[in-house]
């Protein structure tokens, strides 16, 4: 009996010892995600244009971008919401948004490490492989939405993976799903596979109505869309996807995003590969199959759309999902040195990123950070001024010349003006100047518009101003020279700018949602 006590006490002692020094991997672990974001924080020019948005919001002119002008500047509402929430406390746009990204994103790694894991070991992996990914830590900060659906992504899966699809957990999923398409509309195509798989374990009418139950947050979002813009999607999605060009030109342009990763940012590309391979190396299983058919939809619509200027920003989400299928795997003995294996790959790939010429050095073809695809190492592009750790002092943040050409307009008072780097301009500037964007992303007339046909860059859709638009926007009366088109504008401006309940504007937003207007500005050029 003493010689068992004898034993028992060093395999305590031990035991204790193991948990002592995984407990501090953990803070480590953690620790080196957050000085990985922190180090790299910064804002670009598009998450200024959502903050003009909340600044107008708060300050009681409604969710616009021009003020008395009804337009969704904005491709995330749930994301404009939250900012809204905690800008109308500190009325400060750079560190409130940087703040609220960095602790959305310290959020998905607690989650995905100590909810989605299998085991506190593959939680730890996973959460050093996304301080790996300079595409993940790019994107938790920012000012875009991207922190906010990682967080919802990883409380979705946490969700989806416990197992029984009980009529409560089927309408967490959907909450979650639909609190997703809410923060954008397309990440409702990350788990829709999924959503369609939890439903058919059950297959029945009641489940489907309580599915349709999670829906009622995107419903709601949709009516008051209808409503108050008088549209069901964002006017940034109607400018940059309703271009008119050809398919197979989008096609390669989405190849070439993926592309672009695989050279600045090879870790993002490569866990996404690994994650499909994770499927193979556990049982087969259809939950997993349709987790993994979301992230592959998504991937799919992204190349279909022609990807985007900011390389990375679309291929955050869909590395999540991957470093969820490969944290889900079991960690057994028999597999630790595959995890071993896959830690090296991930360190290995992730310092050739780092190291890799083109990583630092900028396209003296195109500019500097902007590849000849277009593509644009967007926080390298914006560092030197709006990064957290550029150089500057922080009450001087951001440092970026479009700021002080915004506050100098608004010393002069109020204007029109047309630009195409709208975000930080219009912030400083104040709601007082009516900024008419050239991109069209915040003008509803020039959305509708076919881009000019000069140099096109994905996401950079210039619209040529037609001869007397801006002496529209100056007298209040329509001075737009084509007549076609001056009549469509005459449709348009009840919608935008007409009450809200009149009975005139509801007539138009009828025609134009079901395009009967449409030949106005078909051959408009």
């Amino acid at each position: 009996m003493h010689n068992a006590a004898a034993q028992l006490k060093p395999l305590s002692t031990q035991k204790r010892w193991q948990t002592f020094l995984l407990i501090l991997l953990t803070l480590a672990v953690f620790a080196a995600f957050l000085g990985f974001a922190l180090h790299r924080a910064w804002i670009g020019d598009d998450g200024f244009i959502t903050l003009r948005v909340v600044d107008n919001f708060v300050h009681g002119y409604g969710p616009v971008w021009n003020v008395g002008e009804r337009v969704q500047a904005y491709t995330h509402p749930l994301w404009l919401f939250l900012i809204s929430a905690v800008y109308a406390i500190t009325r400060e746009p750079y560190f409130t948004t940087i703040t609220l990204g960095l602790f959305l994103s310290f959020l998905t790694a607690y989650f995905l490490c100590f909810r989605v894991a299998r085991t506190w070991e593959s939680g730890l992996i996973g959460v050093l492989c996304l301080a790996l990914s300079t595409a993940f830590l790019d994107y938790s900060t920012s000012g875009l939405e991207n922190p906010l659906t990682h967080l919802l992504l990883v409380l979705f899966a946490w969700a989806y993976f416990r197992g029984t699809e009980s009529l409560r957990r089927l309408f967490v999923l959907s909450l979650l799903g639909s609190l997703l398409a809410v923060n954008r509309l397309d990440a409702f195509l990350l788990v829709l596979p999924a959503l369609i798989f939890a439903w058919g374990r059950r297959h029945s009418l009641r489940s489907l109505g309580v599915m349709l139950l999670g829906q009622i947050p995107l419903l709601l979002w949709e009516g008051f869309s209808l409503v108050y813009y008088g549209f069901l999607i964002p006017n940034t999605a109607v400018a940059k996807l309703y271009t008119g060009l050809p398919r197979m030109y989008l096609l390669a342009r989405g190849l070439d995003y993926l592309k672009y990763t695989a050279v600045i940012d090879p870790w993002t590309l490569l866990a996404m590969v690994l994650g499909l391979l994770s499927l193979l190396l556990a049982r087969p299983s259809r939950r997993r199959l349709a987790f993994a058919a979301g992230m592959l939809l998504y991937l799919t619509y992204v190349v279909f759309i022609g990807g985007d200027f900011m390389g990375g920003r679309f291929l955050t989400a869909p590395f999540l999902m991957a470093m969820i299928l490969i944290i889900q795997l079991s960690f057994t003995k028999k597999k630790r040195m595959l995890w071993v294996l896959f830690g090296l790959i991930a360190v290995g790939f992730s310092l050739f990123s780092f190291i890799w010429p083109w990583r630092n050095t900028p396209t003296k073809e195109v500019g500097s950070f902007i590849a000849m695809s277009g593509i644009a190492d967007e926080r390298s592009y914006y560092f030197s001024g709006n990064g957290l750790f550029s150089g500057y002092a922080w009450k001087d943040l951001p440092a970026y010349y479009q700021r002080y050409g915004g506050e100098e307009l608004r010393r002069r008072g109020p204007a029109v003006i047309e630009t195409n780097m709208i975000g930080m301009l219009g912030y400083y500037a104040g709601p007082q100047v009516y900024i008419v964007d050239g991109l069209a992303l915040s003008n509803a007339l020039l959305a509708r518009l076919h881009p000019d046909g000069g140099s096109i860059r994905i996401g950079h859709f210039t619209r040529r101003i037609p001869p007397g638009y801006i002496e529209t926007l100056q007298t209040g009366t329509n001075h737009i020279a084509d007549p076609r088109l001056h009549a469509y504008y005459d449709h348009l401006l009840p919608i935008i700018r007409g009450p809200l309940w009149s009975c005139q504007r509801w007539h138009e937003i009828v025609q134009m949602n079901l395009a009967r207007y449409e030949y106005l500005i078909a051959d408009y050029r």
